[in-house]
C-alpha cells in the first residue's frame, strides 16, 4: 500500500476507523511527502495503528493514530536483499563448485549448478 500524506486514502482509512470502530494496523506503508518546489517528493515507511475512540456507551467519536518511521529498518532490509541476490546470481554464474551451508545443521543455503554436477541425480 502507497499512501500521500493527508490523502484521500488517509482520509479512507480514518473514515473506516470511526464508522465501522474497528482498528487498523499497518505494517511498513509506504508514504509519500511532497515538498515545496523545488525540491523533489520523497517517501519514507511508516508502522502505523488507527485505534476508534469511544464514548461512555461506546460509540467511536473520533480516531486515535499511532505513527513511526521505519524508513531505515526497510531500506537496509532492501539493501541486504539485493546483496542476497547479487550474490545468488554470481554463484550461479561462476564456473567453480560453490555451496553455502548454515547452521551447525549445514542446511544448504546456496548450490551453484557447478557444485550439483559433482553430485548428480541428487538434489541437494
Amino acid at each position: 500500500m502507497t499512501m500521500g500524506a493527508g490523502g484521500p486514502e488517509v482520509a479512507a482509512l480514518l473514515d473506516h476507523v470511526y464508522t465501522t470502530g474497528e482498528s487498523v494496523h499497518l505494517q511498513e506503508v509506504e508514504v509519500r511527502l511532497a515538498k515545496p518546489a523545488p525540491a523533489q517528493p520523497h517517501s519514507l515507511f511508516i508502522n502505523a495503528c488507527y485505534l476508534p475512540l469511544r464514548d461512555s456507551e461506546g460509540r467511536p467519536y473520533g480516531v486515535l493514530n499511532f505513527s513511526y518511521d521505519v524508513t531505515e529498518q526497510v531500506r537496509a532490509r532492501q539493501a541486504q536483499e539485493a546483496q542476497q541476490q547479487e550474490l545468488a546470481q554470481l554463484s550461479r554464474q561462476a564456473p567453480a563448485p560453490i555451496v553455502i551451508l548454515d547452521g551447525p545443521a549445514l542446511v544448504f543455503q546456496l548450490v551453484n549448478p557447478a557444485y550439483q554436477r559433482i553430485f548428480p541425480g541428487r538434489e541437494l
